[in-house]
């Protein structure tokens, strides 16, 4: 029987201080006992200002970025962060609804896990 993976859900930029973030989390796997599995996710511009600005999300009060005009300059100033010595998967999610990506991506980190281990979600962007 398969057990969901610990998920760890975040945004690092191409700097010093994000890549250090970043690797705090592939620490945190090893220290665990876990696979580190990272996962690119990518969109285009236009798809990615709607889904900021949708009023779903803008009603959610969740404190998540809903300023189409800032995420372009945070786009347009920063590339995101990627490990150069692990394998992740890389996946276009523009033309994809959520459910599909998220059948893909548990596809993928499906392989990548033993049967023994017991699953717990947590968001970084709540600081649960």
């Amino acid at each position: 029987m398969f057990h969901d993976p610990d998920l760890l859900v975040d945004s690092q930029c191409n700097n010093e201080l994000d890549a250090a973030v970043a690797t705090e989390y592939r620490n945190f796997a090893g220290v665990a006992g876990r696979p580190f599995v990272p996962v690119y996710l990518r969109l285009s511009r236009e798809e990615n200002v709607r889904r900021v600005t949708s009023s779903s999300r803008i009603a959610s009060e969740t404190g998540k970025l809903v300023d189409g005009s800032l995420l372009l300059s945070i786009r347009d100033s920063h590339d995101l962060f990627e490990f150069s010595d692990v394998e992740g998967l890389h996946l276009d999610v523009t033309d994809i609804e959520a459910e599909e990506s998220a059948r893909q991506i548990y596809q993928h980190i499906s392989g990548s896990w033993k049967n023994d281990h017991d699953g717990k979600l947590i968001d970084t962007d709540h600081k649960l």
